[in-house]
């Protein structure tokens, strides 16, 4: 159990969700002219270049610094599959889950990835654990391990390389939470504040993804949500889109 810093409930789920997900992965033509910032005759243009808005979900992440914190450069790869994020509340116990669809992709097999939190307080937003899906990779995709040859020693008689695995940064770890062991005196207290301070930055991580994400996607995306200091440039097509879901 943790206690986590008290967050606003989030906002409710807006109209335009529908909307926003048919633009992003292409299921829904952009038609008009926004603001007279591009033309029939440009987006035309780009129409059998480019469908959807690629990358929509990895930039809009990307440009909160909570979240790009966890994001590592060999994870950008796998994150530009991602198509939608929703989260809903739970009951029993009581929590929400963060709901995280993909497209097939080379790297896993999950077409949806979770994570759930309990809580077990509402008032003091004290939580009792973390759950995430695993992740099933594909041989030789894991982006949360990286591959380390080592030389054989002096005098083997086995001249080839061995390959060993090891942990490593990446934002697939959220779906793998930091966990307190059943029995607590197998870890002393060092140890019990580190795991702590991990179960506090994994909920952050959660709630930013619950409560500043998902409903104002295209303000981050955009670089333009409150606390975003990016200096993304977002072409005039991808802008009317964009425009195009606020409407």
């Amino acid at each position: 159990m943790t206690s986590t810093s008290p967050s606003p409930p989030p906002p409710p789920v807006s109209q335009f969700s529908n909307s926003r997900y048919e633009i992003v992965n292409g299921l829904q033509e952009v038609e008009g002219v926004v603001n007279g910032d591009v033309t029939d005759k440009e987006v035309n243009k780009d129409t059998d270049q480019e469908k959807g808005v690629p990358g929509f979900w990895l930039t809009a992440m990307k440009n909160n610094v909570i979240v790009a914190d966890e994001i590592v450069e060999r994870d950008e790869e796998g994150l530009k599959y991602l198509k939608d994020i929703k989260w809903c509340t739970i009951d029993d116990p009581k929590g929400f889950k963060l709901e995280f669809f993909f497209d097939l992709n080379p790297y896993f097999k999950n077409s949806v990835l979770t994570k759930t939190y309990h809580i077990i307080d509402d008032d003091e937003l004290v939580m009792e654990k973390a759950n995430g899906t695993e992740v099933e990779w594909y041989p030789g995709k894991c982006l949360t391990l990286k591959l380390l040859k080592k030389k054989p020693g002096k005098g083997s008689k086995d001249a080839k390389h061995v390959i060993k695995t090891e942990k490593c940064a990446s934002f697939f770890n959220f779906f793998k939470p930091p966990v307190f062991p059943e029995d607590a005196d197998e870890i002393d207290q060092d140890m019990a504040e580190e795991l702590e301070d991990q179960m506090d930055q994994d909920y952050t991580v959660g709630a930013t993804i619950r409560n500043k994400i998902i409903p104002h996607a295209v303000s981050w995306f955009m670089g333009e949500a409150e606390g975003d200091d990016s200096e993304k440039i977002i072409t005039k097509k991808k802008k009317k889109k964009m425009m195009m879901i606020l409407k």
